[in-house]
């Protein structure tokens, strides 16, 4: 859970913003020593730096699976036979 101090604390000065265990963070604000964050400073940049690349691996990865599948199906529609029968 993130909390950001509002006194010093351990050595730790007031404003820092710190990611403790919920127990931990529950003790500190009720005794008055932090505040409650609810954002999260890692999980955008995260998100930003891999969001890409896994968008890409998928991607890659699709389009791998259906080029297999056109190569072994003899140009085969990839559903064909497993729905509506009217579409013949």
């Amino acid at each position: 859970m993130h909390i950001q101090l509002t006194k010093d604390f351990l050595g730790n000065p007031a404003g820092q913003r710190l990611d403790v265990p919920e127990h931990d963070a529950q003790a500190l604000v009720a005794q008055g020593v932090a505040q409650l964050t609810d954002d999260d400073p890692i999980a955008p940049v995260l998100q930003r730096s891999i969001q890409p690349a896994l968008e890409s691996s998928i991607e890659k990865a699709l389009a791998k699976v259906l080029q297999q599948r056109s190569a072994s199906s003899g140009n085969r529609l990839p559903f064909a036979g497993l729905g509506d029968q009217a579409a013949r």
